[in-house]
């Protein structure tokens, strides 16, 4: 939902004269927000009750459901439901997986809190694109993307654990 608006925003950046800047934050704005809004509906669907603040869901990526996967796969393996070394497949590739998202949802938070609260950082334009704080809008417009091959490993596994 965000994202279309976010690419509208980045092409009226690179033609908008006097505003360019203007549009170039609103523009890494509405990227973050595909990415967050996207991100909190994944994790609303294993716990409503986890906190999904801005600042907080990297750490409720890596701790909270990687707590859930480590749980969940231990009791498939009493079960006999996964072997022994799917259980520690499944481990490795969620934590892998997690850092990577939270690592990934942190850039996005540090460069829309840039774009937004802090205006005497600039908006730098170069040939077809622009950026802030060294992240680039063709950056940015990637976060959708990428948190969503995360959660695409992420309900997998959770989908072999029963869980999803």
């Amino acid at each position: 939902m965000y994202q279309p608006v976010a690419n509208t925003l980045a092409a009226e950046a690179l033609k908008a004269g006097a505003e360019a800047d203007a549009f170039g934050r609103s523009a890494f704005n509405r990227y973050y927000y595909s990415a967050y809004l996207s991100t909190r509906e994944f994790l609303n669907q294993f716990d409503s009750n986890w906190g999904t603040q801005h600042a907080n869901i990297p750490n409720t990526i890596e701790i909270n459901l990687i707590k859930l996967i480590n749980s969940s796969s231990e009791k498939a393996r009493k079960t006999g439901l996964i072997s022994e070394s799917d259980k520690e497949r499944i481990k490795s590739v969620a934590k892998t997986t997690a850092k990577q998202y939270a690592s990934l949802l942190r850039e996005a938070y540090n460069t829309r809190c840039t774009a937004d609260y802090e205006p005497d950082t600039k908006v730098e334009f170069s040939g077809k694109g622009f950026s802030i704080s060294g992240t680039t809008n063709l950056a940015a417009e990637r976060w959708l993307s990428g948190v969503n091959q995360r959660k695409t490993t992420l309900l997998s596994l959770c989908k072999e654990l029963g869980i999803a």
